[in-house]
């Protein structure tokens, strides 16, 4: 077992944000690593979803001391955990009302001032009674979070371990473009309801709505959904994963992949399905094998789908 000693500071702009873990990396799955672009990712500004995510990311480490801190010009806010266990919590808004919240050891305090530094009177301090009785609550929930899957976020990683047989891995930008791909596909070929607007962009389909999804889960792994596909479903989009691994290869796969949906998308939203290969050429701005090839795969898609399963 290795003892991990992590406390790195990453400012960008007025924002910085501050991550210390002391403990035991006891499978020696250096996981640690996954929080330095977590911490660039600018992705933290709600303190529940750091600790989840933190929390998810060294589940395979004995935690001593975990410390998280935001500080940017609208608010400044620190949490810090002895062996799982809330020690410490503090924020400051800097508002028409400065307010601080602390929490010690059992202890809390509040102070409330105007701009000027001055002790709010007693009817300024009437008017936010229920916002103390919230953080008192708030501060009450950091003793138990854990990563909140939503029955969204567990369909999609369903989907990817049928299609690509392989657990989804959202600490790889390879991973995230997989995954818009494997939705496009199977939403045109009616396999399941077409929820999300794809566009061309960085040269493939993407929807920015999946992306906002996908972004939520980085920078996981080993996320154990529920289930939530039936068998039926799973068989035919295992099969439709399968026959696209057949016959893309599998040194580029995921370019690859991004080229079949280019071309598909070409074929069934600017060129009302033709199959010209010189305009597909000019469309998708690939050579003439890469077109004449997906335009192969396509069609044994087609077939395939056509056939109970």
């Amino acid at each position: 077992m290795e003892k991990i000693n992590y406390d790195k500071t990453f400012k960008i702009n007025e924002e910085s944000f501050r991550i210390k873990f002391v403990g035991l990396d006891t499978n020696n799955s250096n996981n640690i690593k996954r929080l330095i672009p977590y911490q660039k990712s600018r992705k933290y500004k709600d303190m529940k979803k750091n600790i989840a995510i933190i929390r998810h990311i060294l589940k395979d480490y004995q935690e001593s001391i975990l410390l998280i801190s935001y500080h940017c010009p609208i608010y400044a806010e620190t949490i810090k955990y002895s062996e799982k266990k809330l020690v410490y919590y503090e924020k400051v808004v800097f508002d028409k009302i400065i307010y601080s919240i602390k929490y010690n050891d059992s202890n809390i305090s509040f102070s409330f001032k105007d701009k000027d530094n001055n002790i709010l009177d007693f009817q300024s301090l009437i008017e936010i009674k229920n916002n103390i009785n919230s953080f008192i609550e708030y501060i009450d929930s950091l003793n138990d979070i854990e990563l909140d899957i939503s029955n969204d976020t567990n369909y999609l990683i369903e989907l990817y371990k049928a299609f690509f047989e392989e657990e989804p891995d959202f600490y790889y930008e390879e991973c995230h473009s997989k995954m818009q791909c494997m939705i496009f596909l199977l939403s045109l070929f009616g396999i399941i309801n077409n929820e999300y607007k794809f566009v061309i962009k960085e040269s493939y389909p993407n929807s920015q709505e999946l992306k906002n999804k996908i972004d939520y889960l980085y920078p996981l792994n080993n996320l154990k959904p529920k289930e939530t596909i039936d068998i039926k479903l799973e068989k035919r989009i295992n099969l439709i994963g399968k026959l696209i691994k057949t016959h893309i290869n599998k040194e580029n796969f995921t370019n690859d992949l991004m080229k079949l949906c280019k071309v598909l998308y070409i074929k069934e939203y600017y060129l009302d399905k033709v199959t010209s290969i010189q305009i597909l050429k000019d469309f998708s701005e690939l050579n003439e094998s890469e077109v004449k090839q997906n335009l192969k795969l396509i069609k044994m898609l087609n077939t395939k789908l056509k056939k109970p399963i």
